[in-house]
């Protein structure tokens, strides 16, 4: 699936953005730290045997290795997809061994937008009139509810996402 945003006639928008890769050297860093991350408690077992030191490494071990992977497969194939309907907002990272998914109702939504400081603009937050939507700026967007449930976008936008975000959702912004 290839970055971009989809309007449907029923007021939906599906937008997906797929992960920029890293540079080889990084992938292969972050392969290597997983992989020395995930044998290193399978050697400790196999050496020290099944007693409290070695089960508390193995969980050690897994669960930063866990995280190395998330983090290679999110730098080689990492797509994020935000689909809005009706009914809710689905949040999903498609790490393409995993999804994490998160949704939230589309009921009483705040949509908080968030300038990015580039050079040669300033930095705020909050309340943006359409002046500063028109510029050349990159924003940051989350969605929270009553029942404060948060949904970030991990993808840097622009503008032009901004305003069709606004008109879909129909949202107050803050």
């Amino acid at each position: 699936m290839e970055s971009g945003m989809f309007l449907h006639g029923d007021d939906s928008l599906e937008l997906s953005f797929r992960q920029k890769k890293a540079s080889r050297f990084a992938i292969i860093v972050l392969f290597a730290l997983a992989m020395i991350s995930l044998f290193i408690p399978l050697s400790m077992l196999l050496v020290l045997g099944i007693n409290a030191t070695s089960l508390f490494g193995l969980i050690l071990f897994a669960l930063v290795g866990s995280y190395f992977v998330k983090l290679y497969l999110w730098n080689s194939q990492g797509l994020e997809a935000l689909s809005i309907s009706k009914e809710q907002i689905v949040h999903t990272l498609d790490y393409h061994l995993f999804k994490d998914v998160t949704s939230m109702k589309n009921e009483g939504i705040i949509l908080r937008v968030s300038p990015i400081e580039t050079e040669g603009t300033k930095s705020g937050d909050g309340i943006l009139d359409n002046e500063e939507l028109s510029e050349e700026r990159l924003f940051q967007l989350s969605f929270s509810n009553a029942e404060n449930d948060i949904i970030e976008l991990n993808e840097k936008l622009t503008a032009e996402y901004v305003g069709v975000f606004k008109k879909v959702l129909n949202v107050e912004e803050n």
